[in-house]
């Protein structure tokens, strides 16, 4: 109810400020994300954000719309801020995508290996890695993964159903199951969740951030290292070997095939680059 409240008092108040047209618009998306967000507005942060935001990329949203749906958040917790209901402007921190659409940045062979072989000594973080790379999860997903999850006679995870996302099982590698066999006998806690920091908590979106970049840099990787990369690797990968979209889809836990345009759009380039190579 209070949150019905700010809103109504952020469109009144902005007015003046902005056309009927674009609060309606504002007014679309900020309440799209006070549905989604069950807890205080003042405890939201950069993270929050980001995690709303990538619901919409990975439904095929263009830049444009981000833009739309960042101005109208920022606006709306500028004003929280403005009348003292929160403190920080968890928006300010958050990466303004370009307008111009760039196609997804799969990592090379190479890349992978050298990340694997900076993290052999860390079963937890080499095991993260490793799922990382053979399911294609989104970080979302990996940090919410139970050891309950995992179907070992399978090889196999349940990808829970999360906020707008497609519950579905994807599959590990026989390597990838004995890194998470090995990492699970150093456990002796019982915490229901597949991956935990050394403080014994569930890891956080910014955790998985920090440690894949840990390793990027021992590995002398320039380039800033992220799941999704992973996630564009595992997908594009599947493109390649020609994987039927509609696997492919399932496998990464889109409903819909025609957000994987972006993908096969690089392997239609990636052969007409090896054919002009070979003409």
């Amino acid at each position: 109810m209070i949150k019905e409240k700010l809103l109504k008092d952020f469109i009144e108040n902005s007015s003046n400020q902005h056309s009927a047209s674009t609060l309606e618009t504002y007014e679309r998306y900020i309440r799209k994300f006070l549905m989604s967000w069950k807890n205080d507005l003042s405890e939201v942060t950069d993270d929050d954000i980001d995690d709303f935001l990538n619901e919409y990329e990975e439904k095929g949203y263009n830049s444009r719309t981000i833009h739309v749906i960042i101005a109208a958040l920022h606006d709306f917790f500028s004003h929280l801020k403005y009348k003292k209901y929160i403190s920080v402007i968890p928006t300010v921190d958050v990466e303004i995508p370009n307008h111009e659409k760039k196609l997804p940045k799969p990592l090379s062979e190479i890349k992978i290996i050298k990340l694997k072989n900076e993290a052999k000594d860390h079963l937890r973080d080499r095991a993260i890695i490793e799922v990382l790379h053979w399911t294609g999860v989104r970080v979302s997903e990996l940090i919410n993964i139970r050891i309950e999850d995992i179907w070992w006679d399978t090889r196999e995870i349940w990808i829970r159903k999360g906020k707008g996302l497609k519950e579905r099982n994807v599959i590990i590698n026989y390597i990838c199951k004995q890194y998470l066999i090995e990492y699970l006998d150093t456990r002796s806690d019982d915490i229901p969740y597949l991956f935990i920091t050394k403080r014994k908590r569930p890891f956080t979106r910014q955790g998985v951030n920090k440690l894949l970049n840990k390793y990027a840099i021992k590995a002398g990787i320039k380039e800033n290292v992220t799941p999704h990369m992973f996630r564009h690797t595992f997908i594009t990968d599947l493109i390649n070997k020609g994987a039927e979209e509609g696997v492919v889809a399932d496998l990464a836990g889109h409903e819909d095939i025609k957000r994987l345009k972006d993908y096969t759009e690089v392997a239609r380039k990636r052969k007409k680059l090896e054919y002009e190579k070979l003409h």
